[in-house]
This record gives structure tokens, C-alpha cells and sequence, in this order.
């Protein structure tokens, strides 16, 4: 199968400041890809690369079956002409998230460990619930001075 490409559509969809990418349900990209609602995706125009949760549209009149919409903040972010080709894929999973496992384990947060988590989060390798997820252990498990200094 050829490389994944959608033209690109925007919608005027204040999304706060997640990024929301939108494909038709029926894209035979969705199968192809194994992709499912909310999973994240990387977009790839010929500059950049945004990560974006992917929401599923039914409505044909909104999106035809070669057509990624893009919220408003996705399409300023990843800064391409309407109708555009881009390139989509399955974001790569974060491997951060194991050390907030670890730290639900009773291990404690290093530099480095809350650096990746930070850096993870910046670039929106973490859905929204892995983000409260994050959040919740911190608040639970009490952080410890090192670890707030840390941050």
C-alpha cells in the first residue's frame, strides 16, 4: 500500500490547546493504519511534524474520505495550505510513561526521568488522560523536595 497521504482541511474548531486532526470514519487509511478514536497521530507536511489526537468524522458533507480536517490549532502549528498533501502515521508510543508507573510503584523521579516525562508532554506525546494521569501520581504519591526541584 502507498504512503498514507490526505489533503488537508481546515475547521474552524477551538480546541483549547490540544491538537485535533479529524478523518472520515471510513478512510481506508483508518483501517490500514489501525487507527481508532483519540489514538494519537504524527502529521507530516515537508517542514514539520505535529502530533495530534484523531477524532473520527461520519458526517460525509464534512469531510470527503481523502481529507484530514485539522482544528484550529493543529493547522496554525503545522503551518500548511489548505488542501495540502500530508503524510499520516501512528504516533510512536511515549516510553516516559513507565517511569510514572514507577513512580505509582514507589519509586522515585530522577532528572532525567521527569526531563523525558516534561519533554514528552511539550510535544504532545501524552493523550490528555496520560497527562491527568501524570498529574494524579504526582499529587498522590506526594512528590519529595529532589523531585520538585527537579521539575
Amino acid at each position: 500500500m502507498s504512503k498514507p497521504q490526505l489533503k488537508v482541511k481546515y475547521l474552524p474548531i477551538d480546541s483549547g490547546d490540544e491538537l485535533i486532526a479529524y478523518i472520515h470514519k471510513d478512510s481506508k487509511w483508518i483501517q490500514a493504519l489501525g487507527l481508532r478514536a483519540r489514538a494519537l497521530i504524527e502529521i507530516h507536511n515537508q517542514a514539520r511534524t505535529i502530533i495530534a489526537t484523531l477524532h473520527l468524522i461520519e458526517a460525509d458533507s464534512w469531510l470527503g474520505k481523502d481529507e484530514i480536517g485539522l482544528s484550529t490549532e493543529a493547522f496554525n502549528l503545522l503551518n500548511c495550505p489548505i488542501n495540502h498533501r500530508v503524510n499520516i502515521a501512528p504516533s510512536e508510543p511515549n516510553h516516559s510513561m513507565h517511569y510514572v508507573r514507577e513512580k505509582i510503584a514507589g519509586e522515585p523521579f530522577t532528572q532525567s526521568s521527569l526531563n523525558e516525562i516534561c519533554q514528552d508532554i511539550a510535544q504532545h506525546r501524552y493523550s490528555p488522560s496520560e497527562v491527568s494521569a501524570f498529574l494524579v501520581t504526582c499529587a498522590q504519591t506526594r512528590l519529595n523536595r529532589q523531585e520538585i526541584l527537579y521539575l
